[in-house]
């Protein structure tokens, strides 16, 4: 218990000074089309180049920084990272102007009495409309407290943004909350599309998800498409977007401008 209360304080230490001394970077990952592969949006990622232990994913520090105060200037940064590369896109005409960028949102960033104040003023700041955002929340952040999770997405909504529900299956995937949550995305989670073409009951629950999105005319991404089979696979259903390392990795945002813009 020592050591991980040690661990924590140094890590809380280290992820201070990162936000002080600008060690956090934003990287796009693409979501594109199963049929042709062009890019229909992206999701943003944050990474970390830690001075001693390189470049972090989120699974290193993430957990921690999302119940810490923090995460909310880190949420701000990435907001406004974001918002500035999609400026510059719509000045050079590097995208259409459909592009939209999602961003993952935890519980106290949604739940922050000003957020929808913070990004209609990020938005107005870059002359940008809501429909280029989209944000990411998932089952368990939402339904903390889903009223107030609903007021403060409807405010949201009003400014042009859209939701998606993030790692869909894993929470509490209960059908009358999909119901009431204003969300027009679902992304099928990772852990169903690993084994989507060995385990018929990861199959049925794909499946069952994709049913499920149709009939409530939600948009649907499957995450984690690392193999051919697996987008073979989803190739059957029409309307489904793909993510993951076969489609395209996480890059830099200058790697993906430079992969992904417009020639």
């Amino acid at each position: 218990m020592a050591m991980e209360a040690t661990r924590l304080v140094t890590l809380e230490q280290e992820l201070r000074t990162a936000i002080a001394e600008n060690q956090f970077e934003v990287y796009l990952q693409p979501i594109v089309n199963q049929k042709n592969g062009g890019l229909l949006s992206a999701e943003a990622l944050l990474r970390w180049h830690h001075p001693t232990q390189g470049k972090l994913a989120p699974a290193h520090f993430m957990a921690f920084l999302e119940n810490s105060d923090m995460i909310n200037e880190v949420g701000q940064f990435v907001l406004e990272t974001v918002c500035r590369y999609l400026a510059r896109c719509r000045s050079n005409k590097s995208f259409p102007d459909t592009l939209r960028i999602s961003i993952n949102v935890c519980a106290r960033e949604l739940y922050q009495q000003d957020f929808p104040e913070q990004v209609r003023a990020m938005l107005e700041r870059y002359h940008l409309t809501g429909s280029c955002i989209e944000l990411e929340i998932t089952e368990s952040v939402a339904l903390q407290r889903i009223t107030e999770a609903i007021a403060t997405m409807d405010q949201l909504i009003a400014l042009g943004l859209t939701f998606a529900l993030d790692d869909f299956g894993t929470g509490y995937s209960s059908l009358s909350y999909l119901k009431q949550l204003p969300v027009q995305t679902v992304k099928i989670d990772k852990t169903f599309i690993r084994d989507v073409t060995q385990d018929y009951q990861d199959a049925a629950m794909v499946a069952f998800i994709l049913a499920i999105a149709k009939t409530l005319n939600l948009k649907t991404v499957a995450e984690g498409i690392e193999l051919q089979d697996q987008a073979t696979w989803l190739s059957q259903y029409e309307h489904i977007s793909l993510q993951g390392y076969l489609v395209g990795r996480p890059l830099p945002i200058p790697e993906f401008h430079d992969r992904w813009a417009n020639p």
